[in-house]
């Protein structure tokens, strides 16, 4: 059961899961979608792994990619946050992505999946409200991406279920920590604070965790010979105007925002976002979407089934924050930024 294939092997958890399937010997096969393409390749290179290629769109290129493997891990997705064109380049590759991927599987007669899934595909409460868990599905969720992972799981259940396949699903929350060669949604924010360009916070609340324990529970769900279902994986749930403090308080020379955006004022952040974007060549961070999904609601989960049954653990929210804080600096960031924030 070591062969196993990694799609998405380029993003922040494929690397970081190739990486530390590699380290403990596993024969392990990498998809890119261009293998001529360096930048999908040069970071996969000194792995171990064989790279190979393959489009999660395109049926045809994934059943030579899983041939001979006993396992998949299947990581590939669109995360992205603030797409224009969301019904094409987020929901429909993501979605016909995984029943691509899946299908390929079962030709290839793959024994055990590891699906990829996110918090996402669970929802969010009211503040005070108990929390969620692996029953809880987010089927009334306003953004594309959210949409996306709903569909992309629920239907990756169906197909399962339909033709015999062993699978078990890892819902993860907001992903920090490093090894990471291009920004996601989740981390350029880091960054934006360690340049001292991000103006204000928005008043949002979601779950933190590493990404070197996702690594861990989709290696512990594949290893694990009963492990099947769903498990949601996450550590710290805060509004991110503390996440931003307790940065500031591992590294004193962050110019952090001064304070969070009031809550009267959200339904504006699209706007404010923008012109932030327009002005200073900065990435969208927030949309109507994003507002409409996570305005005046929290992101809380019940974490007792993936600590139970994989015998997961988060690692402190403070080491994760300093290692993605010497990350950023080390792998993004100019000479001359590197000892000292921008100001705002």
């Amino acid at each position: 059961m070591k062969r196993v294939l990694v799609t998405g092997a380029n993003g922040h958890l494929g690397y970081n899961l190739s990486k530390e399937l590699a380290r403990r010997g596993y024969d392990v096969r990498v998809s890119v979608r261009d293998k001529s393409d360096p930048s999908k390749t040069r970071h996969l290179s000194g792995l171990g792994v064989e790279i190979v290629e393959a489009d999660i769109t395109q049926a045809d290129s994934l059943r030579p990619a899983l041939r001979g493997r006993d396992g998949l891990f299947q990581v590939a997705a669109v995360y992205d946050t603030t797409s224009s064109d969301a019904e094409e380049t987020v929901k429909e590759p993501t979605i016909l992505g995984a029943l691509n991927v899946l299908e390929a599987a079962r030709q290839e007669n793959v024994s055990k999946i590891v699906f990829t899934s996110s918090c996402v595909a669970v929802g969010t409460v009211e503040p005070g409200q108990g929390p969620l868990d692996e029953d809880d599905w987010n089927r009334e969720a306003f953004q594309a991406y959210s949409q996306a992972k709903t569909e992309a799981e629920e239907r990756a259940w169906e197909f399962v279920a339909k033709h015999g396949l062993q699978m078990a699903s890892i819902l993860p929350s907001v992903i920090l920590g490093p090894g990471f060669h291009r920004h996601t949604p989740s981390t350029v924010a880091i960054e934006l604070v360690m340049r001292g360009k991000l103006p204000f916070a928005l008043p949002l609340v979601f779950g933190f965790v590493d990404v070197r324990d996702v690594v861990e529970a989709h290696i512990q769900a594949y290893e694990r010979p009963a492990a099947s279902g769903r498990f949601i994986a996450s550590g710290d749930e805060l509004p991110l105007m503390d996440l931003f403090r307790r940065m500031k308080a591992l590294d004193p020379s962050l110019r952090i925002p001064w304070a969070a955006l009031p809550g009267w004022l959200l339904g504006a952040t699209p706007f404010l976002d923008w012109m932030n974007s327009k002005l200073r060549r900065l990435p969208r961070l927030a949309t109507r979407d994003m507002i409409l999904e996570y305005g005046g609601r929290v992101q809380h989960f019940r974490t007792g089934r993936i600590r139970r049954e994989l015998g997961w653990a988060p690692r402190p929210l403070d080491e994760t924050l300093a290692d993605t804080i010497e990350w950023v600096r080390r792998i993004f960031l100019r000479p001359s930024e590197k000892s000292k924030a921008e100001p705002v």
